[in-house]
């Protein structure tokens, strides 16, 4: 696990170094975040579908809950939210700071939209675009001589079989020079297959 993740049976995983560089309300938040995904069976719900793919729809759906339930804001600082405990009558307080480069929506109604239809959206999109490349109709010139283009979008965090991801983060490109090539057509094609069948 590169950042943070919990496993289908609730054990958090965490790697020390990404840990090292968070401050402690964006901790909290991620591992806030995490314990929403083992709440929400997350791992369970999503075992016979693509990881990677699957983490991307429960990380904004996941995010999305966080933030609009303790009225945050992906792009403010920290906030501080107060509780009184039920056990002992005490005030109780957890500091958060929602990560840079959070999977978010916005203007995404949970109420009516769940993981698995953000999933089919991405599944949908994806074939969308696998169809457009194979036809030609792929955009994103390539620089200069051949190089690929910078038509990629955010990728989100790369989920293991078995796991969420906690934290995001990376580029993923693909373009050229105005079309995908052979190989590129070959692997898109049998991606769209395996996660379509």
């Amino acid at each position: 696990c590169p950042t943070l993740c919990v496993t289908a049976d609730g054990r958090f995983i965490y790697n020390p170094e990404y840990i090292a560089g968070l401050s402690l309300a964006q901790l909290n938040f991620l591992v806030l975040h995490e314990m929403y995904h083992v709440i929400r069976k997350h791992p369970y719900r999503g075992r016979k579908k693509d990881q990677w793919l699957w983490n991307i729809a429960v990380d904004i759906v996941t995010n999305g809950w966080i933030i609009k339930n303790y009225n945050l804001s992906a792009d403010a600082k920290e906030y501080t939210i107060e509780r009184k405990s039920e056990q002992n009558g005490k005030t109780e307080s957890m500091t958060l700071e929602v990560p840079s480069g959070l999977l978010y929506i916005e203007d995404l109604d949970l109420h009516k939209t769940t993981a698995e239809m953000i999933y089919a959206d991405i599944i949908k999109s994806l074939s969308q675009a696998v169809e457009q490349g194979m036809s030609g109709q792929q955009g994103g010139q390539g620089q200069g001589n051949g190089q690929q283009g910078q038509n990629g979008g955010q990728s989100g965090q790369g989920g293991q079989p078995g796991s969420q991801q906690g934290s995001q983060g990376g580029q993923s490109g693909t373009g050229g020079s105005g079309g995908l090539s052979e190989a590129q057509k070959k692997m898109l094609k049998e991606l769209a297959k395996r996660l379509m069948g």
